[in-house]
């Protein structure tokens, strides 16, 4: 799979379990990225996950609720 800088993307960690961030450069056999805390890891992209973005204006419709007759 092929990701672009600036791509949203997902790693596993051993430590600290599944981190989330932006790639920011590619390396000879590594890649950069900057996770939501702000921390640089430099990881191999085999083990990077895409993360699509979702719309978070949604809204949810509750069929139990009186007023939704």
């Amino acid at each position: 799979m092929r990701f672009d800088v600036g791509a949203r993307v997902s790693f596993a960690s051993r430590r600290d379990g599944r981190l989330t961030g932006t790639l920011v450069k590619f390396n000879r056999k590594t890649v950069t990225v900057i996770t939501e805390d702000n921390r640089q890891w430099r990881v191999p992209p085999e083990i990077l996950s895409p993360i699509q973005n979702v719309e978070t204006e949604t809204t949810v419709v509750r069929h139990d609720d009186n007023r939704c007759k």
